[in-house]
């Protein structure tokens, strides 16, 4: 899941124009997050978005991040899909 995504699924940024959210995500990451720690946390995402969060399957289930993500919980719609994700044992 691109980085946008991944921020919008867990409702660090909350907009529904893909290209305004660009610009909000950079601001939110501004103020959620100490400068020093940027640079980490780009590697951390990249590695969260690759290894579990992925576009067409995500790990939902064994994501570490699941309590922060209205998308994997089935609260909001996958900004890929279009869809509610199916919660398992729900």
């Amino acid at each position: 899941m691109s980085l946008a995504s991944t921020f919008l699924a867990l409702a660090l940024a909350d907009c529904d124009d893909i290209v305004a959210a660009l610009e909000k995500v950079e601001a939110d990451l501004c103020r959620h997050f100490p400068r020093e720690d940027w640079i980490e946390l780009h590697h951390q995402l990249i590695f969260h978005g690759r290894r579990c969060c992925d576009a067409r399957k995500p790990d939902c289930a064994n994501c570490p991040a699941l309590p922060l993500c209205d998308v994997g919980q089935g609260k909001a719609v996958d900004p890929h899909s279009d869809a509610r994700l199916e919660v398992r044992g729900a």
